[in-house]
């Protein structure tokens, strides 16, 4: 019977693992917030970016981004490239992912070539777009050479 872990939190702390696998221990530090940026042109909102950081890990985990208005498409993408270099120097490591076939797919490849991100991997049939299909996405990551804890200090 699988049950909750903190039921029995006195008799792990007596535990050790059997059969070789001392070597190996999943000790990932787990903190995570959510929080919704906007970039804004002359009073009006153009854009959203909801961000999720595991700030235990300085990680970024998702960097959704949609913008709203058509004509200021430019304006936004230099908020968006100016936001994410702040966020290339602030934190460790940065996942984020893209939907395959996008029209922003393309721009996510440029962009993995001039700031160093790398291609991981694909998932498919991952997330389910707004007609009900389920879709294919592209991680990309990027692990901060230079990043040291202070970094992370407001």
């Amino acid at each position: 019977m699988i049950e909750p872990a903190d039921k029995y939190e006195e008799q792990l702390k007596n535990l050790y693992p059997v059969d070789g696998d001392e070597w190996y221990r999943y000790n990932l530090p787990l903190n995570v917030v959510r929080q919704r940026m906007v970039s804004i042109h002359n009073g009006e909102v153009i854009g959203s970016i909801d961000l999720t950081v595991n700030l235990a890990a300085s990680a970024v985990l998702e960097i959704p981004v949609m913008t709203f208005s058509e004509k200021n498409r430019y304006v936004f993408a230099k908020d968006i490239m100016t936001f994410i270099r702040y966020l290339m120097q602030k934190y460790r490591k940065m996942n984020f992912f893209v939907l395959i076939g996008s029209p922003t797919e393309k721009t996510y490849d440029r962009l993995a070539k001039i700031l160093g991100w790398k291609i991981v991997g694909i998932m498919e049939k991952q997330v389910q777009n707004i007609y009900g299909e389920w879709n294919d996405i592209k991680y990309y990551e990027w692990i901060n050479p230079n990043w040291r804890p202070e970094n992370d200090t407001d």
